[in-house]
């Protein structure tokens, strides 16, 4: 019911060659229970819809690790970036400048729903908290601790609890390493069956990752 599609030609070089066999568009969507995060790994997909699908197609590991940039074109002045990705607003000024086209590329809210723009999404089963300190953490839950690797390495952000499962998300320092790790950190989250589970936000410094990280972590996430 919506008044334009999304179209794509995915870098895979598997599925370029199933799309060159196939000859025609395909309409794909999701390889996942719907809300749910998105499988990064063949492995993931068969966790989640295995028994509903006639077969996987196994291409490895997700390389960017988070569903793809959205953009708006039918602004003849602006470009609107309506689901951040890997491939942020820098990335796409520099293929514009490079073919002469001058315009500008803005963030915005979607006028009309978009894939991953609707209710609680990208979501693991286990309730995720968003805390500004470990302090923040309830003593009467068996919890969980999505962590950054430098706040492991440096040991001083871990609360000395027994009962605290720590998971790595990636560097703050190269968010494109949480981007890569964070779906199947939360894969990891709903297999250790704690109770709850906290994550304080990295402090990313580069706009367009921050913007796709938050957005996902924004639809995960419930405030304390």
């Amino acid at each position: 019911g919506q008044r334009n599609v999304i179209v794509r030609i995915p870098a895979h070089p598997l599925f370029l060659d199933l799309l060159r066999c196939v000859g025609s568009p395909l309409a794909a969507p999701s390889a996942n229970t719907s809300g749910k995060f998105s499988p990064t790994s063949a492995q993931m997909v068969a966790d989640d819809i295995g028994s509903d699908v006639d077969g996987i197609l196994d291409g490895g590991r997700c390389e960017s690790g988070i569903e793809s940039t959205i953009i708006d074109c039918n602004d003849r002045e602006r470009i609107h970036i309506v689901r951040p990705g890997s491939i942020g607003r820098e990335e796409i000024l520099d293929a514009l400048h490079r073919n002469n086209i001058d315009v500008q590329v803005n963030y915005a809210h979607a006028l009309q729903p978009t894939p991953g723009a609707k209710y609680k999404h990208y979501a693991p089963r286990t309730s995720l908290f968003r805390v500004f300190s470990v302090d923040e953490i309830p003593n009467d839950v068996r919890p969980a601790c999505l962590l950054l690797t430098e706040e492991a390495l440096a040991g001083n952000k871990i609360p000395a609890r027994d009962d605290l499962r720590l998971l790595l998300l990636g560097y703050e320092s190269r968010p494109e390493t949480i981007a890569q790790k964070l779906y199947a950190v939360l894969a990891d989250l709903d297999a250790l069956n704690v109770t709850q589970a906290f994550i304080i936000y990295p402090q990313i410094a580069d706009n367009d990752w921050r913007a796709a990280i938050y957005h996902r972590l924004d639809k995960i996430t419930d405030a304390t």
